[in-house]
């Protein structure tokens, strides 16, 4: 095969190995965005599982946290009407108290007669009157007492509930999923590529054609043929090049000498 044909056949070849070769790189390109994006699909999936782990958890100690606190106000509650019963338990102690020393007085007084003993005894039950009206006013004082530490026991609560709400109020929320990749069509560039190797091999060889071989002129007639009498001027070994006789002066008796033949 000459040296030309060759070079078409390596050019035919390395034109479809450049199409084989972006293909492949096509193909790898592909299957590198779809690694990535299951990559980040996975990552996604990993940071949602941690947020619904770290927001299960901190539901368990909001729970706690109310419990705790409910805890805290009863105890509470509970200290304050103790201190309320305690008033009340004084305060019935000091009415006896009372009431005892008024019978005593009165006692004292049994013996007498005419309005001297009549305004000491009015004065005694006054007495006795207003030591049960202070009395009354010390329980008041002391229940409206209790109810309001109560109300702030409460308050308090509440206050502490709130906070530990404000931990789990906002629901976790999945990241934005990773947009799916764009992938090319890596065949559509292999048969492109290759059909355009083979039609630039066609067109190779089609200029490697041999020239025509004799002068036909378009519509001619073969018969009317006159050859190429010059050969082409090529030095082989030194002999020079030579023009061969027109037919023309070839005459009708021309004989070749034999012994040329021998």
């Amino acid at each position: 095969m000459c040296l030309p044909a060759v070079g078409a056949v390596l050019g035919v070849a390395s034109s479809a190995a450049g199409a084989v070769g972006q293909f492949q790189a096509g193909q790898a390109a592909n299957a590198n965005a779809i690694a990535s994006y299951e990559h980040a699909i996975q990552q996604r999936e990993h940071a949602w599982r941690m947020e619904l782990s770290t927001w299960a958890h901190r539901r368990l100690e909001y729970k706690k946290e109310l419990q705790s606190n409910s805890e805290a106000a009863n105890r509470g509650y509970v200290a304050e009407q103790t201190r309320l019963n305690e008033a009340f338990q004084s305060a019935a102690f000091q009415g006896q108290d009372q009431l005892v020393a008024l019978l005593q007085k009165q006692g004292m007084i049994g013996e007498m007669q005419g309005n001297s003993a009549a305004r000491l005894n009015q004065s005694l039950l006054a007495e006795f009157g207003r030591g049960n009206a202070t009395i009354a006013a010390n329980l008041a004082s002391a229940r409206n007492a209790a109810v309001q530490r109560q109300e702030d026991i409460r308050r308090q609560m509440q206050g502490a509930n709130n906070k530990a709400f404000s931990q789990v109020a906002l629901k976790p929320i999945a990241g934005i999923a990773p947009p799916k990749p764009v992938l090319s069509d890596p065949t559509m560039g292999l048969v492109a590529g290759l059909a355009g190797a083979v039609g630039g091999g066609i067109n190779s060889f089609n200029s490697l054609q041999a020239p025509s071989a004799g002068n036909f002129p378009p519509g001619g007639n073969p018969s009317n043929f006159q050859p190429n009498t010059t050969i082409p001027g090529t030095n082989y070994g030194g002999v020079p090049s030579y023009t061969m006789p027109s037919g023309n002066g070839w005459g009708a008796g021309f004989s070749m000498n034999q012994n040329l033949l021998t």
